[in-house]
């Protein structure tokens, strides 16, 4: 005599089939969930790395500077303002777009010459605010020094045309703590005005009146 199947043994039998595309489906719409918080992750990390950096040049921002040093109340070390030399004359030379490319080239310089630990960032214009973490004034003017020797032997790419050479002058001063940093940050804006006048590419520290130049050098 034939079996004959009730609704609900139809239904047990189904069961295990169900399930699995159950399974399936639940395994398909967590990985595409999950790769929609990935991609929205990357998106916001992206969106947070743009909001934190200068546009043009790629270092911080001076909003994200101040905040990161903000974060740091206990640091102290080597403030350098950085300011390209006749950089107006570039602009009225080749072009602004090229001025351009002439400020992301020495941003890019200054950040690959200084350490993970320190920061830089576009201050204003043409100048470049670097903080050199835990050093004293000797390591400091150091590589201050270091900084505007990289940046006078480049030369610039800028297309068809023969590369740019800049220089940069630059003025150094002793943070001691956070509570300290806008006093350093106008020491060394001070300083960087006595190497303007006192004939640029060169390093002025504000805790002496030691100063080196590429023509001192070369002497």
């Amino acid at each position: 005599m034939a079996a004959v199947l009730t609704e609900r043994d139809e239904w047990a039998s189904a069961f295990p089939v169900v399930i699995l595309l159950v399974s399936v489906l639940t395994i398909g719409i967590s990985w595409s969930f999950g790769r929609l918080v990935q991609k929205s992750q990357a998106l916001s990390g992206e969106l947070k790395r743009l909001e934190n950096h200068d546009k043009l040049t790629n270092v911080a921002s001076r909003e994200f500077f101040f905040a990161e040093m903000e974060r740091r109340p206990s640091v102290h070390g080597v403030i350098l303002m950085v300011d390209l030399d006749r950089f107006k004359s570039v602009n009225d030379t080749y072009g602004h777009l090229v001025g351009d490319v002439v400020l992301r080239d020495v941003a890019t310089l200054l950040a690959g010459n200084i350490r993970g630990e320190d920061l830089i960032c576009r201050f204003s214009g043409e100048e470049f605010l670097i903080f050199l973490n835990r050093q004293d004034e000797t390591t400091g003017a150091s590589i201050g020094e270091r900084l505007r020797s990289v940046v006078e032997k480049r030369k610039i790419p800028i297309g068809a045309t023969d590369p740019v050479r800049i220089t940069v002058s630059l003025g150094a001063a002793r943070m001691d703590s956070i509570s300290n940093l806008k006093v350093a940050i106008t020491a060394a804006g001070e300083a960087l005005c006595r190497a303007k006048s006192g004939g640029r590419d060169r390093l002025v520290v504000g805790w002496s009146d030691i100063e080196t130049s590429a023509m001192e050098d070369a002497a």
